[in-house]
């Protein structure tokens, strides 16, 4: 079985993981099914471990197979960057301990397929992915989580049709 059969035939779970407001989607045969955001508060190790506990009850919930996140980005808060690699290490070890993929994109991969073109904005991101799923005004987390597990599908299923 070549890799893009396997997760065009999954339920992938995108994230966009944050030490404060994680956004979360989960995709379906390309059907959106269910997305939100997981606010974290209190002590970094408080943080952590609600943040495993939410992202397991949701790959036993809707029965995820699959896991995208984009690459992380360091920009000029070294401390900030080392906290979300903490959340990073998480993901790992939850698809680790599951037996699933965790694929990774680069945020101008995810922004280029759902807004077609890499450095495309915010809004730009917000706006494909209200246009393409109808949906009303989200948070960016969401759209962001949204639009990661979108991209999954998407480069999968562009392999699909070279083959």
């Amino acid at each position: 079985m070549f890799l893009w059969e396997k997760v065009m035939s999954d339920i992938i779970l995108g994230i966009d993981p944050s030490t404060v407001s994680t956004g979360w989607a989960v995709i379906c045969d390309g059907k959106l099914v269910d997305y939100g955001v997981l606010g974290l508060k209190g002590h970094m190790i408080d943080r952590i471990g609600e943040f495993y506990g939410f992202m397991n009850v949701k790959a036993v919930e809707y029965g995820v197979n699959v896991l995208a996140i984009e690459t992380p980005f360091a920009g000029r808060n070294v401390g900030t960057f080392g906290k979300l690699c903490n959340l990073r290490g998480i993901l790992y070890l939850l698809a680790w301990m599951n037996d699933f993929p965790l694929y990774e994109f680069a945020p101008s991969d995810v922004k280029k397929e759902i807004a077609g073109k890499g450095n495309a904005s915010k809004v730009d991101v917000s706006d494909a992915v209200h246009k393409l799923y109808e949906l009303p005004a989200l948070k960016d987390d969401i759209t962001d989580a949204i639009a990661i597990a979108h991209t999954c599908v998407l480069r999968y299923s562009m392999d699909k049709k070279k083959a």
